[in-house]
């Protein structure tokens, strides 16, 4: 069946922040197309109305497009290595009447609050709940409903074996399994949204979140905003447990990220950040400014800025294209991307192959998030024959923005293969080290940084395209704190980590 999904997605963008990727997209096409027979209908715009017009239709299919990873002890070395390492710990920490608060978040229809409140009466037996508060929320609906019924089908079991049920559930007369009571009462389920907030006094000082299974359905920046809501909950020491392949990808800089059994996991360290805002490069009135900026440790993030206007442009020979280009900065300065755009192709009509008009377009693709239009012009930048380490890094990072850290690690790779002189290509391959905790691979990668610059100075070819927002006092600062910042936080990684 050919269907438009369209207005699904952006309803689902606007109300949930939901981000949909090729393959993504393709599931949702299915789980629409399910909905709609079993509701009836034939007709998507039908269906789109029915959307809009009934909230608990659109809450079953929020459930069913996030529901899919959910099931008891997904993980399960994550949830062991709290039971095994990190309770003892806190425990011990606690003064006598005060138990541990564990909180999950985005619990879905609860099989992750459960398998932690089972592993823990597995380890301390019958009093644990005496020792551990356990709490989880997520929105309002037929799958937090679900949650507190404790009622499943065998899609929720696929992980466990029959004595796992055996001990734990009882069968209900609808071929299902009931939790049974003592595990069930062990969870106190609130209804919040992550995004929105609203829960940080119900949840405050907790000492361990869970947070899996979710986050990938949301934008980098809200799943940013969300991990910087939950890092608010914590207590100082508390520990943030991400899922496995999500936990990769959001080394934030406001938790200190530690590698644990094989897990990389987060803790709230007050003096971890406190050395990384004192290696925050600063950004000075008077600087030349450009498409990218330091936030917090080498978390790059991609600005509406402009590219230094008063910079050498070609000499073309045509007056009009230098007042082309000018106008196409000031657009972008104000976030006026398509006006922008629109007047770089307008110089590219005159001159195909103008270099800058190449770059600074990939550029204003790259900030207004058209990423799809990123390749042909970075096709064209790379005919051209002398931009070519300029393309690459601006496909790394489109990867990068787009959260497939492999493939920018790939593109930074082929920068700097190609030119090993170019230490914004090794700055950049080592952001993604870094963020992938590969320590050493990152630490080699900044030092090789440091030693281009010694060497060869500041200024590049490179830069004269893709303008950087600190001086090189502020940048080599930097590079040396963020050395020390790796060498001392990921102490405990080991050798085996690269």
């Amino acid at each position: 069946m050919v269907i438009d999904i369209s207005r699904i997605k952006k309803l689902l963008k606007e109300r949930c922040d939901f981000s949909f990727n090729e393959e993504s997209t393709i599931i949702l096409k299915k789980v629409i197309v399910s909905r709609m027979q079993m509701v009836g209908m034939s007709d998507v715009l039908h269906y789109y109305n029915l959307l809009v017009s009934d909230d608990m239709e659109f809450y079953h299919l929020v459930d069913i497009v996030t529901i899919n990873n959910t099931f008891f002890f997904r993980e399960r070395e994550t949830i062991d290595l709290f039971v095994e390492k990190l309770a003892p710990e806190l425990l011990k920490s606690k003064n006598p009447g005060y138990s541990v608060r564990v909180l999950s978040a985005g619990c879905s229809s609860g099989e992750d609050p459960y398998s932690i409140a089972m592993a823990l009466l597995e380890k301390y037996g019958k009093d644990a709940m005496n020792s551990f508060s356990i709490s989880a929320f997520d929105v309002d609906g037929p799958v937090m409903n679900k949650a507190k019924k404790a009622l499943y089908g065998e899609r929720s079991f696929v992980a466990v074996d029959e004595d796992f049920t055996y001990n734990y559930f009882i069968k209900d007369q609808r071929h299902l399994l009931r939790l049974k009571d003592d595990i069930r009462l062990a969870v106190d389920f609130y209804s919040y949204n992550l995004l929105k907030g609203g829960y940080e006094d119900t949840f405050a000082g907790v000492d361990v979140i869970f947070y899996r299974g979710i986050s990938g359905y949301f934008s980098r920046e809200n799943q940013m905003k969300i991990l910087g809501r939950l890092a608010g909950l914590l207590r100082e020491g508390g520990y943030l447990i991400l899922g496995k392949d999500e936990a990769k990808h959001h080394n934030s800089g406001i938790l200190m990220p530690i590698v644990m059994d094989g897990s990389l996991i987060f803790q709230k360290d007050s003096s971890y950040v406190k050395e990384i805002s004192d290696s925050i490069l600063p950004t000075n009135e008077g600087m030349v400014r450009g498409p990218f900026k330091l936030d917090m440790i080498s978390n790059i993030e991609l600005e509406a800025s402009d590219i230094d206007s008063g910079g050498s442009l070609e000499e073309v020979g045509e007056p009009g294209v230098e007042l082309l280009m000018s106008n196409a900065q000031l657009r972008r300065e104000s976030e006026e991307y398509n006006s922008a755009i629109k007047l770089v192709d307008d110089v590219l009509k005159i001159y195909p192959d103008h270099g800058e008009a190449l770059i600074l377009k990939a550029t204003l693709l790259l900030e207004s998030e058209r990423f799809d239009e990123i390749k042909d012009v970075v096709k064209e930048i790379t005919g051209s024959g002398h931009f070519r380490i300029e393309a690459r890094i601006i496909v790394g990072l489109s990867a990068k923005k787009l959260g497939d850290m492999d493939a920018a690690l790939k593109h930074f790779k082929d920068a700097v293969y190609a030119d090993a002189s170019c230490w914004l290509a090794h700055f950049y391959l080592g952001e993604c080290f870094r963020e992938n905790l590969r320590s050493a691979l990152a630490i080699k990668e900044f030092e090789s940084v440091r030693e281009i610059i010694d060497k060869k100075g500041f200024f590049s070819p490179v830069m004269k395209y893709m303008p950087m927002s600190f001086t090189e006092e502020h940048f080599m600062s930097y590079i040396g704190k963020t050395i020390a910042v790796l060498k001392r936080s990921f102490k405990g990684e080991g050798a085996g980590g690269d």
